[in-house]
């Protein structure tokens, strides 16, 4: 078959091949560039052999003076001027199968041999990658078009279209705009009456004052701080399989208010990595270390901390990388890098930074700090009510004299124990138990599965109301805990105690009570006297390490006579194999019931403290004992009671989150492949000499890295971070491959847009709303996203930028625009994780954390915070972000793929959340102006932001009266629908007509026109 082309077809066809497999820099070059053209084409065909790890005959091409080299065979791989000379080009343009290079694969193409002999003519030199050169500006090219340009950015952009024979789009509409800015800005579509607002204003200066008004919004901080918690891999829960919650909040929460406050990007980046360095760090900036706390915790039995702590380090050193370089350096861990001139040792020295923190990898409690959150006002006034009252208070008797004179006679009047001494003990499954100074009992050699103790003593003659068991911890268990199992956790499945002499056979004790200082949630001391089996008692030993105590009352008095001994078996059955008690102690009482429970254990563990040693917890707690246990004179009870008040009022308006601390200097050794078990040489901090930038601090620690990654003359930062911003607003970055900018990562397709725009970020004083207004306020941003189909098949990406992007709306905005639309979404900005609707079962298949064993769905105003505050379990992802693709964020996200699938339509459908905004609509709709067709083009607009046309009216006319008409035949389906959406219908309709609007509310809330940015 013959396929003819006219001359005009030909040239247009070979244009848009050439423009497909070239980047524009690349279809305008008229040298060969060997950073562009020559270095990627080594990396990908030769380097596997004669690269950085590598070098089969002696030969390496990755550097200029050893491929110049003579190779083993006697010949140079590269004379300078002379391709007929050079035994590189020779062998890859050899037509001999058994001499061609590379020997395996696909041979070189022509246009790459051809590019490797111009290179080689022109001199073969060696240029740095484009991307480890600084950035420099260059003034902003000349164009045909002069009316267009509005800043240096079109002049930039039209130069490049000029030059491929192409034109801007025109302006978008006035409609267009104001949803392109809102979405983009803050996140969330405009109303009806700003829409109008700006549609009217005929000012000079509207588009301009529009852009100022929403970066100074307080919603920008959630929406620019969404993007950064992909990077920064933020969740509210540690990871792994057991994936325990953790409290993150209050760095997403600094985040937000670093973005809102405009904290220049330079100190946002200083305070994230290292404010814990700072002189005079402020508790602000210490909260925002948190950015390396997001690293995975294990919590699983046997977790090594040594493992997980290099796995975190390495965690660390790849998200820094990532995010503030776009290098994937984290390939050097186990090896030289292949492509880019990032050494294994260096890689290392980059890890020393990170090596000295203080906090434990295997567990999410250490290296926290308690912050009060919110009330400031209120929280001085009380506090100085205190001071008032307690100056009152010290007429009658000094406040803290009163309560150690409460803790004196408490301690006196407690019951007394006696500790009992072992006469005999057994265990079941060969467990070896011996007894110790202190009378207790240890057990060591094998750890069975499952294991029962028997303890035999004669108790003290006389009366015995309650028996006490202490759990203690000792160095022989895991991770020095109180229990044996691999985690060092217990789980004590039955407790009996029996009395017996040698005239009477043993007799079983009720116990009618039990109580515990701690327990694991969902397996409380009481397990231990229900007589089931496969319940049990559990110390939480894994993340627990005090001795812990329980107290057994026995149901009546039990008379001890000369000769009785007790027998008390401690038995050990349950699922979690090997969680046997590792040593104890036993003590039985004879004080009342009333003695004996006269403070909870807690209280009692408080009590037994030196002052000086209690938590504020354990302080508050004895106050609270002393305050329900004395009867004051006025003054000193009103001290009391108001100091008690202060501090519930702090307790319940206090968190904590974890931060950054930096300890005592650590070796740091080169692993050998990467495996910390195998260290090499002792390496110490510093940084790739690719960037040739030295770190200019004396001191090597996390300051002087965060200050060397800033550093104004850094060739990548502010590349870096103004292509993902630029990739968040058009869709794609200069460097479409954002995550990595090195030899195998993509060129700029306009790299003097790219620098100018870098190095104006810098020169602004990392000034990032400054940055985004630069780019929104040109014309380019502007364009119209309309795209003819002769613009679609010459540049299908928008490479060129000829016009707007169009693309959905990301995962947590698709919510919140729902959510804004239908007037359900709150406007609280910041606190704790919500958990809004979600089917019942997505928890069944997972590890149900502490207590939580069901999804607690938010009520109230929480039930619709925006997408940012969804509680974040990485292993059970809400199930509406991860349909619309967001990360699981177990390890750092440069940027998100936009996927298409049924089930995100089904979610938008259906979803319980998407069904109460369509509530919301058709009530904000039936309560809109007018009849019918104006509360139709009301809901319109409120969705879409632009008035409907004639055909769309007469679409949404006749869903209503289609869905009026379905209703009316099955009013049942009609409560079902109303039913589900939670709010309540306008009092004026009935069932039948509310659910008719929800049904054109939930089709205007799934329009691609809603869920779109265009």
């Amino acid at each position: 078959m013959c396929v003819c082309l006219t001359i005009p077809t030909f040239i247009f066809t070979l244009s848009v091949l050439l423009l497909g497999s070239l980047t524009a820099s690349e279809a305008s070059a008229t040298e060969i560039d060997f950073s562009r053209d020559i270095r990627p084409l080594l990396a990908s065909k030769c380097f596997e052999c004669h690269g950085p790890d590598k070098h089969e005959s002696g030969l390496r091409l990755d550097r200029r003076v050893l491929a110049f080299r003579e190779s083993d065979s006697g010949s140079a791989a590269i004379v300078a001027g002379k391709p007929q000379d050079s035994e590189l080009f020779r062998r890859v343009a050899s037509n001999d199968v058994n001499e061609r290079m590379p020997p395996e694969g696909e041979p070189l193409s022509r246009e790459d041999i051809d590019a490797l002999r111009r290179w080689i003519t022109d001199g073969a030199e060696y240029t740095k990658h484009w991307a480890y050169i600084r950035p420099q500006t260059s003034p902003a090219p000349a164009v045909r078009q002069t009316s267009w340009p509005q800043s240096p950015i079109d002049h930039f952009v039209l130069s490049r279209l000029e030059e491929e024979g192409l034109a801007p789009s025109p302006s978008a509409d006035r409609y267009t705009l104001i949803r392109r800015l809102h979405l983009d800005i803050v996140g969330l579509p405009p109303s009806v009456e700003e829409v109008d607002a700006f549609v009217c204003d005929q000012s000079p200066n509207a588009y301009e004052n529009l852009v100022d008004r929403l970066l100074q919004s307080p919603r920008f901080g959630e929406r620019w701080a969404r993007w950064w918690l992909d990077m920064a891999r933020y969740g509210d829960t540690n990871g792994y399989e057991s994936d325990e919650p953790r409290t993150m909040w209050s760095w997403r929460d600094w985040v937000i208010g670093a973005f809102n406050r405009n904290l220049s990007f330079d100190q946002f980046t200083i305070e994230q990595l290292a404010a814990d360095l700072l002189p005079d760090a402020t508790q602000d900036q210490l909260i925002a270390t948190g950015f390396h706390r997001n690293t995975l915790i294990n919590t699983e039995a046997g977790a090594k901390d040594d493992e997980f702590k290099d796995a975190a380090i390495k965690d660390r050193v790849e998200t820094t990388f990532t995010v503030w370089l776009g290098a994937t350096f984290g390939c050097a861990q186990c090896h030289t890098h292949k492509y880019d001139d990032f050494s294994q040792r260096e890689y290392y020295q980059v890890y020393a930074f990170f090596n000295n923190t203080t906090e434990r990898a295997t567990e999410g409690e250490s290296d926290t700090i308690s912050l009060f959150i919110g009330h400031p006002g209120k929280l001085a006034r009380r506090r100085s009510e205190v001071d008032r009252l307690r100056t009152a208070a010290t007429l009658t008797e000094e406040p803290d004299t009163a309560l150690r004179k409460w803790e004196r006679n408490t301690r006196q009047t407690m019951a007394a124990w006696q500790t009992l001494d072992a006469e005999d003990l057994k265990s079941s499954a060969g467990s070896t138990l011996k007894k110790q100074s202190d009378l207790s009992v240890l057990a060591t050699g094998d750890n069975p599965d499952f294991d029962n103790f028997t303890f035999v003593a004669s108790p003290p003659v006389g009366q015995l109301t309650a028996i006490r068991l202490e759990l203690l911890k000792h160095e022989s268990h895991t991770n020095g805990s109180l229990g044996r199992g691999v985690d060092g956790n217990t789980v004590l499945t039955e407790f009996e105690v029996f009395v017996h002499d040698a005239e009477i056979a043993p007799t079983r004790i009720e116990i009618s009570g039990a109580a515990a200082e701690h327990f694991q949630p969902g397996l409380p001391i009481e397990n231990v006297i229900d007589g089931n089996p496969e319940s049990g008692w559990a110390t939480e030993g894994h993340s627990r390490r005090e001795n812990c105590r329980a107290v057994f009352t026995f149901a009546s008095p039990v008379e001890i006579k000369s000769g009785t001994r007790l027998t008390v078996y401690l038995k050990h059955h349950s699922r979690f194999r090997g969680h046997v008690t590792g040593r104890f102690r036993l003590a039985v009482t004879d004080g009342s019931t009333e003695e004996i429970s006269a403070l909870p254990l807690d209280a009692q563990a408080a009590l037994d403290l030196n002052p000086g040693k209690r938590s504020p917890q354990q302080k508050q707690l004895l106050r609270k004992h002393y305050l329900e246990s004395t009867n004051l004179p006025v003054p000193l009870a009103n001290y009391e009671n108001a100091l008690k008040e202060l501090d519930e009022f702090e307790e319940r308006h206090s968190t904590t989150t974890m931060v950054m601390r930096e300890g005592q200097t650590q070796p740091t050794h080169f692993q050998i492949r990467g495996n910390f078990l195998d260290p090499g040489d002792e390496v110490t901090a510093g940084v790739p000499k690719v960037y040739g930038l030295p770190l200019a601090a004396d001191q090597r620690n996390r300051l002087a890295l965060a200050r060397w990654i800033v550093d104004p003359e850094h060739p990548l930062t502010s590349r870096v971070t103004v292509n993902r911003v630029w990739e968040v607003l058009f869709g794609r970055g200069f460097v479409t491959t954002s995550e990595d900018f090195g030899v195998q990562g993509e060129l700029p397709t306009h790299p003097d847009l790219l620098d100018w725009l870098a190095t104006d970020f810098v020169q602004s004083k990392w000034n990032f709303k400054a940055l985004l207004k630069t780019i929104v306020m040109s014309e380019t941003y502007q364009q119209s996203s309309a795209t003819p189909r002769q613009l679609l098949q010459r540049d299908r990406y928008n490479q060129l930028l000829a016009r707007a992007p169009r693309f959905r709306v990301e995962a947590e905005m698709v919510r919140d625009v729902s959510l804004e639309i239908a007037g359900l979404l709150s406007s609280r900005i910041g606190g704790a994780s919500v958990y809004p609707p979600q089917p019942e079962t997505v928890w069944e298949n997972v590890f149900v954390e502490q207590g939580l064993k069901k999804w607690p769905t938010s009520t109230g105003e929480d039930r619709y915070r925006r997408g940012i505050y969804t509680y974040y379990k990485r292993t059970a992802l809400y199930p509406m972000l991860r349909n619309f693709d967001a990360p699981s964020r177990n390890v750092c996200t440069v940027n998100r793929k936009r996927s298409n699938t049924p089930l995100a339509a089904l979610n938008t459908l259906n979803d319980p959340a998407f069904v109460e905004a369509a509530g919301g609509l058709a009530q904000r709709m039936l309560r809109g102006p007018g009849g019918t067709p104006e509360r139709l083009k009301y809901g319109f607009r409120l969705c879409v932001s632009r008035p409907p046309t004639t055909q769309e009216k007469e679409v949404l006319q006749r869903l209503l009266e289609k869905a009026l008409a379905r209703f009316n035949a099955n009013p049942q389906q009609a409560a079902d629908l109303v039913s589900g959406v939670i709010l309540e219908p306008p009092s004026e309709l009935q069932p039948v007509q509310f659910a008719a609007w929800i049904v054109v509310a939930n089709m205007l809330l799934n329009l691609d026109a809603t869920l779109t940015r265009g």
